[in-house]
């Protein structure tokens, strides 16, 4: 058995991850699965127009939405196939890891070690689960493949060029990696007057900072792209292994994919994002909630990536993580490794700070702002994090502790994600977690559990906040699972109105854009709403101001 374990180390341990890992590949889909994947992408007429900013089919992560476009062609709906997809791809990964740690850990058995305990973190249950999450592990791919070609190939024409590649593909796969260009500069520092390294640093910067601000504008047009279809997902023609109750065809939403953005649209749509995002900076406590919740996030990923730590899935509110129990727990740990990543001057540590900022909320958060946090972001941070720290602590008894721990984790996360209906249940009982609510509804309405849905669905509107865009669409979602197009119809004029004393004609616009089947004709109707219900909660300026806005044409 060693003899064969020796000989082929690889493929022994990748049939019994592919093993263990099996309770959870024929689960029902991760319910917003059906959002990001299969109603979204099946949209698509032509995957190649996702890459063009000024196209109405623009997405963040074109490499991703290609991909999944053509398995769609291929293999249909089915997740199963894509999270096996995702688990070689993770394998790879772990793979790509070990041949990195090699050029920095002498010690094979260290090597091993570190990358055997990222192959099986805990972190990446939810990582291979979700099968949307292959832009995730995409991401990581060509990222380590980009790494890889930084640490052993000497600079030239050649080796720029297949960084610029890997670089670009790993932006647009998910841009978790948009920070490679510092390391790059860091691990070349010495040699910066070399035409070949300056160069390639400032194209490398170029490129960062394009996609950033393209992935911000990106966001912002595919959240609200997203809600459209994410509303009207229950009245889809496709079939997805279950039907939802169908809207009458006037309360329908439906993406005009047949003009393209002008290019001034593009960018006012990236000053907009922009400024919506420092916002979240206008304050010192906005600033402080942002830094106490970004340090905790680290020590608390930080233990899971060690399995230390357990949670549920989907994002957490950061009321709730800011009232936790042990929130001055996991800040103190995240203080510590914080300290590590930047003191210690280790391209390792280094690299995992590098991941670990995009997704933490000290600096930017794509559209979480508060920094809502999830397992699987972690996920690409967490083997250079394991790596780095196996070469700073030497302690034996503390790598068998965390090896058991890493074991006992995953298998409880394999447990925990084989039934993703009871999983969410629990989340929300627990939670109130609002997400976990409207994915679980998913699962309610193909058992046919009709008072769990009233239930789970009054909860929604009992807490709406008419500030908010993310709760007008739940309400819409709500109203589709039960099938009652009146419901949100009532609940429409008091968004509108928010959007409109917002004083933005943009997001009226987007407002309008992303209800224009639903209120039919904008200006009738909604000049209908404002009188019949919110006239007294607006100025009579504000009011006429809004009725000649409505005036002008519908692509103002």
């Amino acid at each position: 058995m060693l003899k064969i374990l020796k000989k082929y180390p690889y493929a022994i341990i990748f049939l019994i991850y592919f093993i263990v890992n099996i309770p959870i590949l024929d689960n029902l889909p991760f319910g917003i699965d059906y959002r990001y994947w299969i109603i979204d992408v099946s949209t698509i007429e032509n995957p190649l127009m996702s890459w063009l900013p000024w196209s109405n089919s623009y997405k963040s992560w074109p490499l991703t939405y290609t991909i999944l476009w053509v398995y769609l062609k291929i293999f249909g709906d089915s997740v199963v196939l894509l999270r096996v997809f995702n688990l070689i791809i993770h394998f790879a990964n772990f793979y790509l890891l070990k041949k990195i740690a090699h050029h920095y850990i002498p010690s094979k058995k260290k090597v091993w070690l570190g990358s055997l305990l990222f192959l099986f973190t805990p972190l990446a249950t939810l990582t291979i689960s979700w099968a949307f999450q292959l832009k995730t592990v995409l991401g990581l791919f060509f990222f380590l493949t980009s790494i890889l070609l930084i640490i052993t190939r000497p600079p030239s024409l050649k080796s720029g060029i297949l960084l610029i590649l890997g670089f670009y593909l790993s932006m647009t796969a998910k841009i978790l990696g948009v920070l490679l260009p510092l390391f790059y500069i860091w691990f070349h520092r010495k040699n910066l007057k070399n035409k070949y390294v300056s160069s390639l640093s400032i194209i490398l910067l170029t490129m960062s900072l394009v996609q950033g601000l393209l992935n911000i504008k990106g966001v912002t047009y595919f959240k609200a792209e997203l809600k459209q279809i994410q509303a009207d997902h229950f009245s889809t023609q496709r079939d997805i292994d279950f039907k939802m109750s169908e809207l009458e065809a006037e309360d329908r939403f439906v993406v005009d994919r047949s003009t393209n953005r002008p290019v001034n649209k593009v960018v006012q749509e990236i000053s907009v994002s922009s400024t919506e995002y420092l916002e979240s900076f206008s304050s010192s406590k906005n600033l402080r909630d942002k830094y106490i919740i970004a340090i905790q996030n680290l020590g608390r990923l930080g233990l899971y990536s060690l399995g230390f730590y357990n949670s549920l899935p989907f994002y957490e509110d950061p009321a709730k993580l800011l009232s936790s129990d042990l929130i001055f727990l996991y800040s103190f740990i995240g203080v510590i490794l914080l300290s590590f990543m930047i003191i210690k001057r280790d391209d390792l540590l280094l690299i995992s700070f590098l991941l670990y900022i995009p997704i933490s909320g000290l600096i930017y958060v794509p559209y979480m702002k508060h920094s809502y946090t999830s397992d699987h972001w972690f996920y690409a941070a967490s083997g250079f994090l394991i790596l780095g720290l196996l070469r700073k602590i030497q302690s034996p008894l503390f790598w068998n502790i965390a090896t058991l721990a890493v074991v006992a984790s995953f298998s409880f996360n394999v447990a925990k994600y084989s039934s993703f209906e009871g999983l969410l249940s629990y989340n929300f009982k627990e939670n109130q977690n609002k997400v976990a609510l409207q994915t679980s509804l998913f699962y309610d309405k193909l058992r046919g559990q009709q008072s769990q849905i009233m239930k789970k669905s009054q909860y929604i509107l009992d807490q709406i906040d008419f500030n908010s865009q993310k709760d007008y669409y739940n309400m819409i979602n709500s109203a589709a699972i039960l099938g009652n197009k009146n419901l949100s119809k009532a609940y429409f004029s008091r968004f509108a109105v928010r959007r409109i004393k917002n004083g933005n004609e943009l997001l009226l616009d987007q407002f309008l854009l992303n209800s224009k089947n639903f209120i039919s004709k904008r200006d009738a109707v909604l000049t209908k709403a404002l009188t019949a219900a919110n006239k007294n909660y607006l100025s009579e300026k504000e009011y006429q101001s809004v009725i000649e806005y409505l005036k002008q044409d519908s692509s103002h």
